[in-house]
């Protein structure tokens, strides 16, 4: 599950202005990871930025760039998994209990989806046992 921010420029962005972005994304450690946000007309407005948030220090990082080029480009963060715009590197704190929640809920759906898959011996033959029943019924009915 990758953690994103999204920023956008109310003008479009250079070509120079995203090979900056790029390149500060990837010298981040952990890495960040940006696609570039292109408007119908092809012009360039923004980028989405991503991290994995089980990488100790990634949403901290992602957090740090983001409101970087936010302030020294003029762009707008906006946090999709809040559901709206972050002013300010005072919500980074917010942002990352975000993603821990999101962290917390994505392994206890990968637990329960693994338990599930793995139903004991005897419930599956419980399961056979009753098909083969209701099968039996279904054929006699049919034969009457």
């Amino acid at each position: 599950m990758r953690y994103e921010l999204f920023l956008r420029a109310s003008a479009p962005l250079s070509e120079a202005q995203l090979a900056e972005l790029e390149a500060a994304c990837r010298a981040a450690e952990p890495p960040v990871a940006l696609e570039p946000y292109r408007a119908e007309g092809g012009a360039l407005v923004g980028a989405d930025l991503g991290v994995e948030p089980s990488e100790p220090g990634a949403v901290k990082r992602l957090c740090e760039l983001a409101f970087r080029f936010a302030r020294e480009r003029a762009l707008t963060v906006f946090d999709p998994q809040l559901g709206r715009v972050v002013a300010s590197e005072g919500e980074s704190a917010e942002i990352e209990a975000q993603a821990a929640r999101g962290g917390a809920f994505a392994e206890g759906a990968a637990l329960s989806s693994e338990l599930a898959g793995r139903a004991p011996a005897s419930t599956r033959l419980w399961l056979i046992i009753g098909a083969v029943v209701l099968g039996l019924i279904l054929l006699m009915r049919f034969l009457r």
